[in-house]
């Protein structure tokens, strides 16, 4: 079985939690398959199954590595010589791969970001701390007093 068969075969049955199975050298050689076919080379009906498979599946488990190479398929020109749609039809793949991959930076970025600090509100030190819902015994000596020191 070729490399191009295998892939063929497995890329179709990722989904988004296994992306940890990709290792970068994987991401790589998948990206690998993506760069653009010169004008003056007719794509072939495999390579071309094989580049929309790689971007259904980049739909699924791509990161940021990806975004760069995706994007220049997505800015793919037509082929003069090319009458099949060929390019088109990779093209369009890839800016809706895009999409998922923008989608996906910005849910990055929002689990990378930092919330704010909470502020210290001045609290007088007699001020105790207390549950939320009413409890038997609350001896004023147990509960929590608010403190200006981290």
């Amino acid at each position: 079985m070729s490399v191009r068969s295998a892939l063929t075969t497995l890329l179709p049955l990722l989904k988004a939690s296994d992306a940890n199975i990709l290792t970068p050298a994987n991401r790589r050689a998948l990206h690998g398959f993506l760069q653009p076919i010169p004008y003056t080379i007719r794509v072939e009906p495999d390579m071309l199954r094989l580049q929309l498979i790689i971007l259904k599946a980049l739909e699924q488990v791509g990161d940021e590595t990806a975004y760069p190479m995706v994007k220049r398929v997505a800015n793919l020109k037509d082929s003069p010589r090319d009458r099949s749609d060929s390019r088109k039809h990779l093209r369009e793949a890839a800016q809706e791969c895009l999409l998922h991959l923008e989608s996906r930076r910005g849910d990055d970025t929002a689990r990378m970001t930092l919330l704010r600090g909470s502020t210290v509100e001045a609290a007088a030190p007699e001020t105790l701390l207390r549950p939320a819902a009413p409890t038997d015994t609350n001896a004023a000596d147990q509960l929590l007093r608010p403190t200006d020191t981290e």
